[in-house]
């Protein structure tokens, strides 16, 4: 019992409520991830897979796996995908009326820069349209309008949705770290850090395998291997 290593490749569809999941499978049973969550599941028909979770928000990801039938409600989350887990920050800022396309959002660790994108990275696409009745008819109507008119700049800033930009930093040794995000206009110019604190008490999985492979009895050299720990990069 359990899951079968390797990819299943898949296609997701949004339609009025629902991110459907299409793929195709020879498993006896194939899990659908919402992140870290088992959120539904199907036998294949035949080899068609084809499952519709609430629709995907932005920041959340999907993933298949092929499972024995018996194990069809476990959730293998930690075990299937184990570099997903480990000591890592992160960082959330909610878009804001008045930022231009060509602005930038940057994220420090310890007044150091590790990340960079732009603000309205698809200004045209469904992340970056508004007007109040949403970015397709019958679809996400109403939802997340900065105001009511259609199209783009009437009056206050409106064509843009207001949403989360993310960035997850990588895995972090346990301590202290400052972190902090700041936006850069068209000018060049950087506004204020906006920080904050965090502090990571856990620690990374142990090594394994750790063997003697070498022994020199004159000068007491000792060589030890050993696989590294899959939370430390």
């Amino acid at each position: 019992m359990g899951f079968t290593a390797g990819w299943i490749n898949f296609e997701t569809v949004d339609e009025a409520q629902f991110t459907v999941v299409i793929a195709f499978s020879d498993a006896a049973f194939v899990q659908c991830y919402r992140n870290d969550e088992l959120v539904d599941g199907v036998a294949p028909d035949g080899r068609s897979v084809q499952v519709g979770v609430d629709r995907i928000q932005f920041g959340q990801y999907i993933r298949l796996l092929a499972v024995d039938l018996a194990d069809s409600t476990t959730n293998f989350f930690s075990t299937a995908w184990p570099n997903d887990l480990g000591n890592r920050i992160t960082v959330k800022t909610p878009t804001e009326p008045g930022w231009l396309p060509g602005e930038l959002w940057r994220v420090y660790l310890d007044d150091t820069q590790i990340y960079e994108q732009e603000i309205w990275i698809d200004p045209e696409g469904p992340a970056g349209l508004m007007g109040c009745r949403g970015t397709e008819r019958g679809v996400a109507r109403g939802l997340d309008a900065y105001g009511s008119g259609r199209g783009h700049w009437r009056g206050v800033q409106r064509g843009y949705e207001p949403f989360t930009l993310i960035h997850e930093t990588d895995v972090l040794a346990p301590g202290t770290y400052e972190i902090a995000a700041t936006t850069i206009d068209n000018a060049g110019n950087e506004t204020t850090q906006t920080e904050d604190t965090r502090t990571h008490n856990t620690y990374p999985g142990e090594p394994a395998g750790l063997l003697v492979t070498a022994f020199n009895s004159g000068t007491g050299l000792t060589t030890l291997t050993w696989t590294e720990s899959p939370d430390v990069g």
